[in-house]
């Protein structure tokens, strides 16, 4: 299953861009609109999430982020978020004598996956120099 990522218009969204209320800076929505094209066909590119499901005795979800080319398919790096459970140390138990405990670290969870996303976008834009011609 892939998941596209909206893009996001601010002043097209009817949203208040008032100095109180500033946009953020790079956010995934913002770099999603400014992918470059893709190396190898010069194509448009998406940035996609997938969810994979596997069953080795239990059933896991893998979710990761990537960023592909809608022409030749060519795909850059994958990166793989791990689940809350794996984010934390605390437990179950904990987030239920403390609430605030779990608001903050499900706020930190949020801007970890945001890193993830970023991450996935930058491998794409990652480039080298154009191979050299001598003569």
């Amino acid at each position: 299953m892939i998941h596209n990522v909206e893009k996001i218009d601010p002043t097209q969204s009817g949203e208040n861009l008032d100095s109180n209320n500033p946009p953020k800076n790079n956010t995934l929505s913002e770099k999603s609109n400014i992918l470059s094209l893709c190396p190898f066909c010069g194509g448009e590119a998406e940035f996609l999430e997938r969810i994979t499901k596997v069953d080795c005795g239990d059933i896991i979800y893998n979710t990761y982020y990537f960023v592909k080319c809608k022409v030749c398919g060519a795909c850059g790096t994958k990166i793989y978020r791990k689940p809350l459970c794996d984010f934390t140390k605390h437990t179950v138990a904990d987030f239920r004598e403390n609430p605030a405990l779990r608001a903050r670290v499900e706020d930190e969870y949020e801007v970890f996956v945001e890193s993830l996303k970023n991450q996935a976008v930058e491998a794409w834009e990652k480039r080298t120099d154009p191979p050299r011609k001598y003569l």
